[in-house]
């Protein structure tokens, strides 16, 4: 089942959104660039049906840009989230007061 499909049709509210991997496009020049738009259009689905008090975590977000993270972070610090950890993976919160790891 399509990731951004689910997101569309989906009436759930959502705390955690996690990104994995996924493109089913074929690999072109700009492969980083797909997978880059491919998740900025996931997050545009959710991000309306995401709780106030929600988490973002992506994964594999130490490749060079363009990558899953490279439009998807600008637009959810936009609606208020804020970065909290960088590696393997990113992780942004919004609503959550001190947040600690």
């Amino acid at each position: 089942y399509d990731g951004i499909d689910f997101l569309s049709q989906t009436e759930l509210k959502i705390d955690l959104l996690f990104f994995d991997f996924w493109v089913d496009e074929p690999v072109t020049n700009s492969y980083g660039s797909q997978v880059a738009e491919k998740h900025l259009e996931a997050y545009m689905k959710a991000k309306d049906k995401m709780n106030h008090k929600s988490l973002i975590l992506i994964d594999d977000t130490d490749h060079a840009p363009p990558w899953k993270d490279t439009y998807l972070i600008p637009e959810a610090r936009k609606d208020g989230f804020q970065v909290l950890y960088v590696g393997r993976q990113t992780l942004l919160a919004r609503g959550i007061e001190n947040p600690r790891l």
